[in-house]
């Protein structure tokens, strides 16, 4: 889920009210053209915004803040952004109260938009379900194609569940799309899809450079490793967010010499430095996932001497990691910190250096956190969670943790290369 802040959403309402953002209809009809093959030097910012819903109103302050951090931006000709925006009725009525999807560029004069895409889209206000992997793979192919800049980032900007697999919104994915479909658990793009959609578009040697999850519960460590291989650098949050990233200030500041690394160490300063001045419960974390590789051998063998341990030892130590979720939703959501848990567990001496090794590893994972959840700073909070229930009858709900393909909710590859299910599997079965 995300919360909305009220007083963010009065003084950007003004904002927007005193100024047009929309430009002319503009027509491409270049979406079913080979990809160009020379490219230039800068970003190209792909942002999937699913606004329908009761995030709709925040959606249209987030893409004004865009255009506003593009407007300011002195290097704005070594970046394009591109956006598609979904509303839907009954939550918001400013800016026209239009529904529908639309597809823009950002530019000096506010928002393109984008008429038709051949073999895509036909009408100006076309309505796209933002839950379908054939829309994310529509949007990806047309932003590449006609968009040649060489470093590259997708957003996906919506609720969120990490991998939660409960039948209802907000779980096991993001992107809800609620307008047609109200509870539909189908209506939403699963991990899996993304996942499947990216490697139509990136592999090893051409990575996605950049992407972002401005959606709660996404910093998990098993989400991470969906996408090793085919993304540089992630950015989500391990929990609930409140009031959603700060666009104009990482956008403003971004030039063709910007790295992947500069950029995802801003989005989390800018939220962070946020979340601060408005004593927001918050919590944002940057991810190297080329480094995520090693951490898969550690936890294993770190699961393997745990066995070493009684029943009710690892369980009383994973009841005072630190958690990621409100008490109400504990059987939803049940993330813990994995480098919290991994200090819990350092008071038996038999797995120090397993210990140490893991927390080198997902050091080098971690690019840039910050927690603002709880009063007191905690001094082994590493930013990443990891599945753990807390109780055996919650287990039983949980059958979506799994290396089988499930059909809706697709598979981890977690489970499938590391035997961190085998230790729930043990605990709780």
């Amino acid at each position: 889920m995300r919360k909305f802040n009220i007083f963010f959403y009065l003084s950007s309402l003004f904002l927007m009210l005193s100024c047009s953002l929309y430009d002319n209809d503009f027509k491409i009809n270049r979406f079913t053209n080979n990809k160009i093959q020379v490219k230039e030097e800068g970003w190209l910012f792909m942002i999937y915004v699913s606004g329908s819903g009761n995030l709709e109103g925040e959606s249209l302050l987030d893409v004004t803040s865009m255009v506003d951090g593009y407007s300011k931006n002195i290097n704005k000709n070594d970046l394009d952004i591109v956006i598609l925006h979904d509303r839907g009725p009954g939550f918001s009525t400013d800016q026209g109260d239009w529904t529908g999807t639309y597809l823009y560029e950002v530019t000096d004069s506010g928002l393109k938009t984008i008429n038709s895409v051949e073999s895509w889209r036909d009408s100006i206000d076309q309505e796209e379900s933002m839950g379908s992997q054939d829309t994310l793979d529509n949007f990806l192919t047309w932003a590449i194609s006609n968009h040649s800049r060489e470093k590259q980032a997708l957003i996906l900007w919506n609720h969120g569940g990490g991998l939660s697999g409960q039948s209802i919104p907000e779980a096991r994915a993001v992107s809800w799309d609620t307008e047609d479909s109200g509870d539909n658990i189908n209506e939403a793009l699963y991990v899996y899809e993304i996942q499947d959609t990216l490697k139509k578009h990136y592999n090893n040697q051409t990575q996605l450079d950049l992407l972002g999850f401005d959606a709660c519960y996404m910093g998990m460590l098993e989400i991470g490793y969906e996408f090793k291989n085919i993304v540089n650098y992630m950015i989500a949050s391990p929990a609930e967010e409140t009031g959603g990233w700060r666009y104009n200030d990482f956008i403003e500041k971004i030039s063709k010499e910007s790295l992947a690394e500069q950029i995802a160490k801003e989005i989390v300063s800018s939220y962070s430095n946020y979340s601060s001045t408005n004593n927001l419960p918050n919590t944002l974390t940057a991810f190297n996932l080329n480094e995520i590789e090693e951490v898969k051998d550690i936890i294993s063998h770190l699961v393997e001497n745990i066995k070493a341990l009684t029943d009710s030892e690892v369980l009383a130590l994973r009841q005072s990691s630190m958690e990621y979720y409100p008490e109400a939703d504990s059987v939803l959501y049940p993330y813990i910190d994995i480098g919290y848990f991994a200090d819990q567990l350092s008071e038996f001496s038999s797995l120090e250096l397993n210990l140490l090794d893991l927390k080198k590893s997902l050091n080098r994972v971690i690019v840039s956190s910050f927690n603002n959840l709880h009063s007191n700073t905690l001094e082994n909070y590493m930013g990443i969670s990891i599945f753990f229930p807390e109780q055996k009858d919650d287990y039983k709900y949980q059958w979506w943790y799994t290396a089988d393909d499930t059909g809706t909710f697709g598979n981890v590859d977690f489970c499938i290369d590391t035997s961190w299910k085998a230790l729930m599997n043990r605990y709780f079965n």
